[in-house]
């Protein structure tokens, strides 16, 4: 009977810690509802009207950054600027990106660990790293920022993965 007791409340607490998991990113998705192009977005479409997207990045590079990598990426993405849903998307394809980088390393990482159990240790994870961010807009719903920012931290987990299988 001990056994049997002390196995519902492993199951009541999994629960719970998975419902509190679920119910601290909800929150992150539903303020995906509510983003918008920043000017910088705009200005990008604006320049990228009459020409390619070639030659707006050689113009972004002589005339404000010497990034062409980002810049190339930034004038794609503002490509999608004009469909307010696809631009909306984008941080909701962050935060999967985020939870599955941290899956992929925790569960090659600790290869003995259940895969619900990964999972929720991603999740767990995800919510963590939110918590601990300087600034959560600028990380997920602002687009250029998001770039530069949380894909380099999502391929520094892939990183870390990779260089764990080494």
């Amino acid at each position: 009977m001990f056994r049997t007791s002390e196995f519902f409340y492993s199951r009541v607490i999994n629960f719970i810690l998975v419902t509190a998991i679920i119910l601290s990113i909800i929150p992150f998705l539903v303020l995906c509802l509510y983003v918008h192009p920043h000017y910088d977005d705009y200005d990008f479409i604006n320049k990228l009207s009459g020409k390619n997207i070639f030659e707006a990045t050689k113009y972004w590079y002589d005339g404000w950054s010497g990034r062409y990598s980002t810049i190339f990426v930034t004038n794609i993405l503002s490509l999608f600027s004009d469909n307010i849903y696809i631009y909306r998307l984008y941080p909701i394809l962050l935060m999967f990106l985020y939870v599955c980088s941290f899956f992929i390393l925790i569960y090659g990482t600790l290869q003995q660990i259940p895969f619900r159990k990964a999972l929720i240790f991603s999740l767990f994870f995800y919510v963590f790293y939110l918590y601990k961010i300087p600034e959560v807009t600028t990380n997920l719903y602002y687009m250029i920022c998001s770039y530069v920012s949380s894909l380099g931290t999502i391929a520094f987990i892939f990183l870390l993965y990779i260089l764990f299988l080494i």
